[in-house]
């Protein structure tokens, strides 16, 4: 039933939109390694909007279609989103909040719940337009978050103001983190008049202000760094004294099998001795202890095809991940996130940087090095022999 309800009232709703004039059209472009790799439009009325947005990167992208109702605080009432998904899965997205209930189908779900006022609902193929949306619902919530659907809570913190450009054409943004939908926040850039105006990092930005991406891309950096260092003072613990790890079972990767009760000592980054676990005896003096409690032990994993983030490098480390293999990143970032684990400002696994290269093409993706020529190939092994 929802399926079909919601369907009429997408319709309906785009036969309203279709005989008005629409009030703006806000204009984005998606930007990969410096390259238009997609669009987004948005007609945009004070209570509906229709999106069309499409991607076409490394031969794939999501593409899709979304009407929007809104209601007078902003909040979405009606929603429909039709297309594919990044891999292609066909997507027919609804939503529709009425008087006491709100119902909802995705990919990943479908339900419904009392709901006697609207509650931001957060679509699973939603286009990046809708970061304006929860921004401007968070503004207004009390401590800058609220309850969403299906579940959860998202939460909007202000992180700085900066300005792009100069004199006449300066153009001030804020810059909000906005957390709750993913593993990791997502910056949201808004301009004065409370307007979307792109993402950091994260390759949307307003037509005809591509030229600013560098300078974007390099506050992304600092406010990432900044993020991880923070991370690495409040998570690391450094130890000049050996430490012992009592009470564990060992996992034997060439066996398959766990050993008996032991202690392994560290110290540094080498494994000095594994020794049966012996009730009662104090461990020597000046060593620090961990209790296994009878848990497992295991090798550090690899992870053999990774794209390195500053993120991603905790959650391998939270999952016991100590070695990644880099399939293919931005160079000059990497090479620098390396230098700052090494010298202990930032926290990951150690990486082994295999440089990306790819001919051009309708399926090139976008990291590393795209080359056209035998020639240009070859500066860019070169390039990547140079630097390890």
């Amino acid at each position: 039933m929802i399926r079909s309800r919601t369907f009429a009232l997408s319709l309906m709703l785009a036969s309203a939109l279709a005989g008005s004039a629409f009030a703006a059209t806000q204009r984005f472009v998606v930007m990969a390694n410096g390259e238009k790799v997609g669009h987004l439009t948005a007609e945009v009325e004070p209570r509906a909007v229709i999106v069309d947005y499409a991607i076409n990167n490394n031969g794939r992208g999501p593409k899709a279609k979304e009407q929007i109702e809104l209601d007078a605080q902003g909040l979405p009432v009606r929603w429909a989103i039709d297309g594919s998904s990044l891999f292609g899965s066909p997507v027919q997205e609804r939503f529709t909040w009425t008087p006491g209930r709100a119902e909802w189908v995705s990919q990943a779900d479908k339900g419904k719940v009392k709901s006697a006022a609207p509650t931001l609902y957060i679509a699973n193929d939603a286009s990046p337009w809708m970061l304006g949306v929860y921004v401007k619902a968070l503004l207004k919530a009390p401590n800058h978050t609220l309850p969403v659907l299906p579940s959860g809570t998202m939460r909007l913190e202000e992180v700085r103001k900066l300005t792009l450009g100069e004199g006449a054409s300066a153009t001030p943004l804020t810059v909000y983190e906005l957390s709750g939908i993913d593993l990791e926040p997502t910056y949201v850039l808004v301009d004065g008049q409370g307007e979307l105006f792109g993402t950091l990092g994260g390759g949307l930005i307003r037509e005809g202000f591509e030229g600013h991406l560098k300078d974007l891309q390099k506050v992304s950096q600092e406010i990432a760094i900044q993020r991880a260092m923070e991370a690495q003072k409040k998570l690391a613990h450094r130890f000049k004294t050996p430490v012992r790890i009592r009470n564990v079972r060992v996992f034997d990767p060439k066996t398959m099998k766990l050993g008996e009760l032991s202690s392994v000592v560290v110290f540094g980054d080498k494994i000095t001795g594994v020794m049966p676990e012996t009730p009662g005896v104090l461990a020597p003096k000046g060593e620090v202890v961990i209790d296994g409690q009878g848990g497992t032990l295991v090798p550090g994993l690899h992870d053999m095809h990774s794209h390195t983030t500053l993120s991603s490098n905790l959650f391998y480390l939270a999952a016991g991940v100590t070695s990644t293999r880099d399939q293919g990143n931005h160079n000059e970032e990497l090479l620098g996130w390396v230098e700052g684990m090494d010298s202990g400002l930032l926290a990951g696994p150690r990486i082994v940087r295999n440089g990306f290269l790819v001919g051009r093409s309708d399926y090139s993706g976008r990291l590393g090095f795209i080359t056209a020529t035998l020639e240009e190939g070859l500066d860019n092994v070169r390039w990547y022999a140079d630097h390890g």
